[in-house]
């Protein structure tokens, strides 16, 4: 997920850095994205409320 999000959203190796600082990715997390004006954008990250 780490690596998907690093080529979606163009983030640098420090900005994924702080991705992973923020946190592990939960294991069954939901992260979606939606396409706005040709692009990608994140709306949701390591989501588990539907657990």
């Amino acid at each position: 997920m780490l690596m998907l999000r690093r080529l979606i959203e163009g983030l640098s190796w420090q900005e994924l850095g702080d991705v992973v600082q923020a946190g592990p990715v939960a294991n069954a997390s939901v992260t979606r994205w939606r396409q706005t004006e040709g692009r990608l954008q994140l709306i949701d990250y390591n989501r588990t409320d539907h657990l």
